[in-house]
């Protein structure tokens, strides 16, 4: 079942099934919002998920850690890597 959840920053995350979800927000929150991380459990997030039907599951590629860009901030650009 994929999961998304628009984050207060306005950034789309999503996961084809609980484990990605969590990981793909546990990830963002780590890039973006860390003083949230630990903060907020799985049972949070999986609470606060949109369940999305058959036909609109993930139109967006799913983040997966850093890697892509993904949970990054486009203002921030490269400095944000260092």
């Amino acid at each position: 079942m994929a999961l998304r959840l628009v984050c207060t920053c306005g950034y789309v995350v999503q996961g084809v099934d609980d484990d990605e979800f969590c990981s793909n927000v546990q990830a963002h929150l780590a890039v973006l919002h860390p003083e949230l991380v630990g903060a907020v459990t799985r049972e949070d997030l999986l609470a606060q998920a949109e369940v999305l039907a058959l036909g609109s599951a993930l139109q967006q590629p799913p983040v997966h850690g850093l890697q892509g860009g993904a949970g990054r901030d486009p203002q921030l650009g490269a400095e944000q890597d260092s």
